[in-house]
């Protein structure tokens, strides 16, 4: 026999072993390594909304686990992931730890291991929030009551009935106390007193109204809105001149006022007013800018709060000669300028010395001038904080590094009505929401809202949440044609996290958008403002360079 045939004979045998052993019905063999070490162990469901991850601390010896999370966390139904032994898993889906310790048993076939995990409760730090509530009329009918976070009230919708038993009270964190304030068997509430529900979590207390009925409508109505148009959109006015070339780079509106920093045809910084610009004939108030200089250019950036007026200049290399950052303050806008900051690139924890500062100023203050004032680099990677007192005391500049790095004309503007959270954007970067010191609470992922949307703001109307930005435009990276005024509705959550993260879970289609048709540039900057008039309606402003701005009046839903 020869070598081709031999070769043939045997692959034809082979098959045929193999086809008949195939055809046997053998019993799966589990082949677990029989071991029962946990490598390395995750809480998966920790902190006030469920979605953060902590890593434990293992000693094997004593197996046992450590772990530190917030107090926040449901710590009757922890959920561990983590790396085992091969062929291994733990013995539930869940764990309860109220009592701060538990045994969990990791099975590999016969075998099995136990270790003691034992949770360190951090102090509480997030106020309790109502997160369902399930309601009995009279008739014996149970509905779910509609939850107002924002104007902290639960409505009923049970306009006819004289009394109503709460079923469920459900809240974040879980572990809350829960109180009727007006019950005398704790569920039942009259119509004509029913109080509040009362929430303490160790010490940290919210309460919610209870109202009888139905829920009521909220907030700004986006189809009866009126646009006075002064945009490259050629559906309004003329372009403002201002903004036809790159010279005008930053501006802001706060309802009453609007503020142009502008260098068309000079240092021309000027205020227009509202009713003016409503009017179709926009008289300029030109600022004082005496004892002006210094910086690459001489202004830059600016902002209005609460009526008082900043604009700060450019520097491409802060600190380095003369050039220092400046900051000028208007007490109001028939005021002379006076020079709050210069700034020659030391902070209290860094140096930032020959880094570009100017392109953007943001200016976060109370009614009493106090809060703080950011700066982001050209380049998006750091950020100088500056404390401010009474609205002109500037001291301890902080030098910070963000997570994620926000380059050309950013923004960190304070979320209305919370105390330490603000929204990070610029022309190159995804929405982020930082705290004070830039630690990072909530990242948008990229290509849910427009990337290149910049000076967004949280702002709060008529017991409804709106999330405003205005998209930059440069053709090496812009997704937007032109530039583009966007509004969400981001009512939806119990907080600014979960907020947001309903918009990105929900498709994030804006309830209004109005293009301002501005050329391709190589200054993309772009702006918005907003405030309330003395009629009660919304006002909102969008701006963009080589595009122009367009004011917004919007009155509230009937």
């Amino acid at each position: 026999m020869n070598a081709k045939n031999y070769i043939f004979i045997s692959l034809f045998l082979l098959g045929t072993l193999l086809n008949f052993t195939a055809c046997k019905e053998e019993e799966y063999v589990l082949n677990p390594s029989g071991e029962v070490f946990i490598y390395k162990l995750n809480i998966t469901n920790g902190g006030l909304t469920g979605a953060e991850t902590y890593a434990g601390t293992i000693d094997e010896t004593n197996k046992s686990i450590a772990f530190e999370i917030p107090a926040e966390s449901d710590i009757e139904a922890l959920k561990f992931s983590g790396k085992l032994s091969l062929g291994a898993k733990l013995d539930k889906e869940a764990y309860d730890l109220s009592s701060g310790s538990a045994d969990i048993q990791v099975l590999n076939g016969e075998n099995v291991g136990v270790y003691k995990v034992n949770i360190t409760l951090q102090p509480a730090t997030q106020t309790p929030l109502l997160q369902k509530v399930v309601i009995k009329d009279n008739n014996g009918t149970e509905k779910t009551a509609f939850i107002s976070e924002l104007d902290k009230t639960i409505y009923c919708g049970c306009e006819s009935a004289s009394s109503v038993e709460f079923v469920e009270i459900s809240t974040l964190p879980k572990r809350a106390v829960k109180t009727l304030t007006e019950s005398s068997d704790g569920k039942t509430v009259s119509a004509n007193n029913p109080g509040k529900i009362f929430i303490d979590f160790m010490g940290l207390t919210t309460e919610y109204r209870i109202s009888f009925s139905g829920e009521p409508v909220f907030g700004a109505d986006f189809k009866a809105g009126s646009v006075y148009d002064y945009s490259n959109n050629p559906q309004g006015a003329d372009i403002y001149a201002d903004f036809v070339a790159e010279n005008t780079r930053s501006c802001d509106f706060d309802g009453e006022t609007m503020l142009i920093v502008s260098r068309e045809g000079g240092i021309v910084p000027k205020v227009l007013k509202f009713a003016d610009i409503k009017a179709g004939s926009p008289n300029e108030k030109l600022l004082n800018t005496t004892g002006i200089d210094g910086g690459t250019y001489l202004i830059s950036a600016g902002r209005l709060v609460h009526k008082h007026i900043y604009i700060c200049n450019l520097t491409t290399s802060v600190g380095e000669g003369v050039d220092a950052l400046k900051v000028y303050h208007w007490a109001n806008e028939d005021a002379a300028p006076e020079t709050i900051l210069d700034f020659a690139g030391e902070a209290t924890n860094a140096t930032v010395k020959g880094a570009r500062f100017g392109d953007n100023i943001s200016v976060n203050l109370d009614e009493n001038g106090n809060g703080y004032m950011y700066f982001v680099t050209q380049d998006g990677t750091q950020i100088v904080r500056f404390d401010v007192t009474a609205f002109t005391t500037i001291s301890n500049p902080t030098q910070i590094t963000p997570a994620t790095t926000a380059p050309y004309y950013a923004a960190i503007n304070q979320v209305y009505g919370s105390d330490n959270e603000f929204v990070y954007t610029s022309t190159q970067a995804s929405l982020v929401l930082i705290d004070r010191d830039g630690n990072e609470l909530y990242k948008m992922e990229s290509g849910i809202i427009p990337t290149q949307g910049t000076d967004a703001r949280i702002i709060t109307y008529d017991a409804e949440r709106y999330l405003i930005m205005t998209s930059g435009r440069n053709g090496s990276w812009s997704g937007d044609p032109v530039q583009v005024f966007y509004v969400y509705n981001i009512s939806e959550g119990a907080n600014t996290v979960l907020a947001l993260s309903n918009l990105a879970t929900s498709g994030a289609l804006p309830i209004f958008t109005y293009s301002l048709e501005g050329a391709n540039c190589s200054a993309p900057a772009a702006n918005t403002g907003w405030g309330i008039g003395d009629d009660g309606n919304l006002r909102l402003m969008g701006a963009a360079t080589k595009a122009g701005f367009a004011i917004f009046e919007f009155p509230e839903k009937q």
